[in-house]
């Protein structure tokens, strides 16, 4: 039985597959990093709800990407199945509108990276409904588009419930057999005398999460495998938990 009362990991990663905690720059080829600031099942009916998700891939640098839809997908179908793990207070599901969406695609050195940005507020279906921006038509989505990038960094500024940032940098998306890594980290008062417990339970809760939607992506699912769980505090509000497994 691990020791939770202090940073620690187990489990084993097969040779050649890099620990995250060791650089950001040694991220494992698919994966996605998971914050959040009192993520929850239940949302009162007074209050407001924020999910960030965020999704970006590799392509050949220079070329003309005109698939935005399916870069856009991947971050709507994650939103969509958080929501409906949840309810209000009354038990009913949430409304949800989109506060602001982008889609581009960012140049690097030697590759290029499509992206999509989701940003989504939840609130009682039974209170008042502010309107959101409109989701893109397909026309829209063969070329960079969305709120203004402005205006999206505003609306960005203010820190969401739960943020998801997942990419997939293999050289073509989904095939890569490395394992998958996902990063939880949780914002707490203080990392004193911290069990890691309850946190380890809730990443790896995270991760299956994460799993059922690459399964839904997969033609040729596998079982999901637990490999390595990591456990630490960046000090001094921070418990990060990072769980790989194969997919």
């Amino acid at each position: 039985m691990p020791d939770f009362s202090q940073p620690g990991n187990d489990g084993a990663l097969p040779n050649g597959v890099p620990e995250w905690r060791h650089g950001l720059g040694e991220l494992t080829t698919r994966g996605l990093i998971y914050t959040s600031r009192g993520a929850r099942s239940v949302l009162p009916c007074d209050q407001t709800y924020r999910i960030t998700a965020g999704f970006k891939q590799k392509v050949a640098k220079g070329g003309s990407f005109a698939k935005f839809a399916d870069v856009y997908q991947r971050v709507t179908r994650l939103v969509k199945a958080r929501t409906a793990e949840m309810s209000c207070a009354h038990g009913e599901l949430l409304h949800t509108r989109i506060l602001g969406h982008t889609w581009t695609c960012i140049p690097g050195r030697c590759h290029d990276f499509p992206m999509a940005a989701l940003l989504s507020e939840l609130s009682c279906s039974r209170g008042a409904r502010a309107e959101g921006e409109p989701e893109p038509t397909p026309s829209a989505l063969v070329m960079p588009g969305g709120t203004p990038p402005d205006r999206f960094s505003r609306i960005a500024a203010r820190p969401s419930e739960e943020f998801y940032n997942e990419y997939d940098t293999g050289e073509q998306t989904g095939t890569n057999p490395e394992p998958v890594s996902f990063s939880y980290g949780e914002h707490v008062e203080t990392c004193s005398g911290i069990d890691y417990a309850p946190f380890v339970e809730r990443a790896e809760n995270r991760a299956r999460f994460r799993y059922r939607l690459l399964v839904g992506l997969s033609s040729a699912a596998k079982p999901f495998a637990l490999l390595r769980r990591d456990w630490w505090a960046v000090p001094d509000t921070l418990v990060v938990v990072v769980v790989y497994f194969q997919a």
